[in-house]
């Protein structure tokens, strides 16, 4: 998809964002999963772009509103808990996914009601989701389940499985990657429906792998992508939407990434970017101009050239772009927790900061987002949000900074400084220059849990 933020660069930040916590918080408790509240992916409806998703280290927020407003769901109700950051995708017009430790969580209300996939991918790891083009109503999921080991090594079933009925059904989809294939991410090219891409690393981790499939994943051919010793895996960032043969791959896991493309679907690739952890990407609807961030800022580059130039210093945890506009997620200390760019990302209108977040989505009480009420009252507390927000729990309007600027605190977390027009900033108190490339330090550490979580399963049901 062509919106589409580093899916699992954000998911693996999980463990790594309780050491950045440590180092940023201010005085006062963290959340009850002990990390420190973020926003690390950012999904937006391509049939209903009004319609937004977003993870964050507390649970999801859904916007109906393109932004203005934000409504909470509940790790507990979708079915997952502690440092894990699922994968999370949309098809059609109101079904979100989410790919847990745990299984395949759907749906298909906007928020509400939640399920595990059941059937043969009841018991898999989930590591990604994506939409496909080919049809408004498909996507598909991939797994990478602890098999066993064989003389020392780790064996994974790596599988797809897709949907054609807006999440409703799944089935297997083309063959497994090899069982030493240790899989991260998948998409599909816009602009060519039998193509469909894969990465994974060796399950030693010796090399980094690029499957490449002509024919909707019945046969992958492989390469293989040299990684630095600092390097864990190769990841999809996204397929051109008009090109099918080029494809932009980013490298993680240690203190730097790289930006790889390739304009051979697959067959070779060459760095385009280099520098601190990147956890944000983007591409407009035609592929003509892209966006990466990270620590250090966001930056620019058009297709033809692939010259990146720096065109904002705010510290980019994900991004995307729809309908024009380029949304970014950050920090307090940069002025939001999610903003708005309609000038190629020189300036963000902030649209969420932690103490707007409104009262849980509005659900029929016999959902499962309806538990999320018990857990509100703690929430609105460690989020700093107003005892005044009114008897709908916080559902007034947002608040905005389209006149002047404004003072904004956040409660046990203290002062971020102060919000002029369009997110221009002073920063009152801040957070260490470096401290954000920690996240990369424990990325590795939400990944075993992953692999742990499924070899107990594993061990459980052979005992």
């Amino acid at each position: 998809m062509p919106t589409r933020s580093f899916r699992h660069a954000a998911r693996t930040v999980g463990a790594a964002a309780f050491v950045f916590g440590a180092l940023v918080a201010q005085p006062g408790p963290a959340l009850a999963n002990g990390r420190f509240p973020a926003a690390n992916q950012l999904v937006i409806f391509p049939r209903a772009p009004e319609n937004l998703v977003l993870r964050a280290t507390f649970g999801i927020l859904f916007s109906h509103d393109a932004g203005k407003t934000w409504d909470w769901v509940c790790e507990r109700a979708v079915g997952y808990g502690g440092i894990e950051d699922p994968a999370l995708g949309v098809v059609g017009a109101r079904t979100v996914l989410a790919g847990t430790f745990e299984g395949l969580g759907v749906s298909q209300d906007l928020g509400c009601s939640w399920r595990f996939v059941e059937g043969e991918p009841k018991s898999d790891v989930f590591i990604d989701v994506t939409a496909r083009s080919v049809d408004p109503r498909s996507a598909l999921a991939l797994t990478s389940t602890y098999l066993g080991d064989d003389a020392g090594a780790s064996l994974y079933a790596s599988r797809l499985f897709a949907t054609a009925d807006e999440g409703a059904t799944w089935h297997r989809h083309g063959v497994a990657l090899p069982a030493y294939a240790l899989a991260e991410t998948v998409d599909g090219a816009p602009s060519d429906p039998a193509r469909l891409y894969a990465s994974a690393a060796r399950a030693d981790r010796s090399a980094g792998l690029f499957y490449a499939s002509r024919d909707d994943g019945q046969t992958f051919t492989e390469t293989l992508i040299q990684l630095a010793p600092s390097e864990r895996a190769p990841f999809i960032a996204a397929v051109d939407p008009v090109n099918a043969d080029r494809v932009y791959v980013r490298t993680g896991g240690g203190p730097r990434s790289r930006l790889l493309v390739t304009d051979d679907g697959g067959r070779t690739f060459r760095e385009v970017f280099a520098g601190a952890p990147l956890l944000g990407f983007a591409l407009s609807a035609d592929g003509s101009r892209i966006w990466v961030g990270n620590s250090d800022g966001l930056y620019t580059a058009t297709r033809p050239d692939l010259a990146f130039t720096k065109r904002s210093n705010v510290s980019i945890q994900c991004l995307a772009h729809a309908g024009g506009i380029l949304y970014a997620c950050s920090a307090e200390s940069s002025g939001f927790i999610v903003g708005a760019s309609r000038d190629d990302g020189a300036t963000f209108e902030p649209l969420l900061h932690l103490s707007t977040v409104r009262a849980p989505l509005d659900c029929p009480a016999n959902t499962s987002a309806a538990v999320c009420s018990l857990e509100w009252p703690a929430l609105r507390e460690q989020l700093g949000i107003p005892d005044d927000a009114g008897a709908d729990g916080g559902r007034g309007a947002a608040s905005s900074n389209d006149e002047g600027g404004c003072s904004v605190s956040f409660g046990s977390f203290g002062s971020f400084g102060s919000l002029g027009p369009l997110g221009s900033r002073t920063l009152g108190g801040g957070i260490p220059a470096g401290a954000a490339s920690l996240f990369t330090l424990a990325a590795a550490a939400v990944a075993r849990r992953a692999r742990r979580a499924s070899r107990q399963r594993a061990e459980r049901k052979s005992s």
